[in-house]
């Protein structure tokens, strides 16, 4: 799957603009004097390469995102020599609340497209118990 620099630019820089918005900082009302402060939990977090060779959807890994969360990178890798063409996900128990940012194949690792990547913010941070099914299509 051949992706045009432009798009692949173009999603990044959006990915990036929507992660240094509402990522990770808030600012206090001018009356307090209070200097920005960071928010309490910003968090990466993955899955490696399933044993498979196989080009095909790999499988179903769940996360819990910790209570409190306010921006989540979630990356799922392909089996060595694959490419992630699709990235798919589900909101299971406590899924209200999160904004997706970004869901794309990562060009800033090498090797170029091995894994696929999501961004979700939740600006009052992330509730209790709150899960998201993951899965990725990789190809030759």
């Amino acid at each position: 799957m051949h992706v045009p620099r432009w798009v692949t630019v173009a999603a990044i820089a959006a990915t990036a603009t929507a992660m240094s918005v509402g990522a990770g900082f808030s600012v206090a009302s001018a009356s307090t004097r209070s200097a920005v402060r960071p928010v309490e939990r910003t968090l990466s977090a993955g899955v490696a390469a399933p044993r498979t060779s196989k080009a095909a959807w790999q499988g179903d890994v769940t996360y819990t995102v910790p209570n409190g969360t306010t921006n989540l990178f979630y990356h799922y890798s392909c089996p060595t020599g694959h490419v992630a063409i699709s990235g798919s996900f589900h909101n299971g128990t406590g899924s209200s609340g999160a904004d997706l940012a970004g869901s794309f194949p990562r060009t800033d690792i090498t090797p170029l497209y091995s894994q696929w990547g999501w961004v979700f913010l939740w600006p009052s941070g992330s509730p209790a118990g709150y899960s998201i099914t993951f899965d990725v299509y990789c190809g030759k």
